[in-house]
């Protein structure tokens, strides 16, 4: 008798010899093409949002996504099915935050004067960046600061100076903080500003993630003349 290849068309797909795709998550059967985009919209989530780069793990968060956004279709849960290796890793890309940092004046300056720090940052990579935070080290020598930002919206976490989380940064997105201070009247020694920047994916270079800047402060003389008598 001859013998006819029963396998689903999921299966196919991945089984096929010296082709096809690496893994298939597909219904079992007919279904409404709603239930199915809430179970897209998860795995989509799962993998760009919160960086889960494992098939298995990213699938299965996908079908939580569809459990508690809504009551109905419940029954993909069950038949929505992944053939492949669940611990095959997606080759997603990846971001690359880079921050730099500039102050004016440069080189030294007196006790009183007043320096700005620029602080540039984006995101260079090809892939989002997510629970972005840029931290800078404010020296307790610096009175008075005043701070402006332009490009993504930043909110300074609450007892810091000076930490903030960004908003999620897509590729090419950043912004600019600018940070102005005066010098306290009684400092004379070397101030380091450093400014550092992460998020929550994986980065495949982190050198460009921090910056720091040095300013020289000095006392202002003033030189009597010598009167010899």
């Amino acid at each position: 008798m001859p013998t006819f290849d029963v396998s689903s068309l999921g299966e196919s797909i991945v089984r096929a010899e010296n082709k096809g795709a690496i893994a298939s998550w597909s219904p079992s059967g007919k279904d409404v093409a709603e239930g199915h985009e809430f179970l897209n919209k998860g795995l989509y989530s799962a993998v760009f949002d919160d960086g889960v780069t494992q098939i298995g793990p990213a699938t299965t968060q996908a079908k939580y996504y569809l459990y508690n956004n809504t009551s109905s279709y419940r029954a993909l849960i069950d038949t929505y099915i992944l053939f492949g290796d669940p611990a095959t890793e997606l080759h997603v890309l990846d971001p690359d935050l880079e921050v730099s940092k500039t102050v004016e004046p440069a080189g030294s300056v007196d006790p009183g004067d007043l320096i700005t720090y620029t602080l540039t940052y984006s995101n260079a990579g090809g892939g989002p960046s997510t629970q972005v935070v840029i931290s800078d080290t404010l020296s307790s020598a610096l009175i008075n600061p005043l701070v402006s930002s332009s490009g993504a919206i930043i909110t300074e976490c609450p007892g810091s100076r000076y930490v903030w989380d960004v908003e999620d940064l897509s590729p090419d997105e950043g912004g600019i903080i600018t940070i102005t201070a005066q010098v306290d009247s009684g400092f004379g020694e070397l101030i380091v500003n450093t400014a550092i920047i992460a998020g929550k994916e994986e980065e495949l270079q982190t050198g460009n993630n921090k910056d720091e800047v040095y300013t020289t402060v000095g006392f202002t003389r003033t030189f009597l003349p010598i009167i010899n008598r």
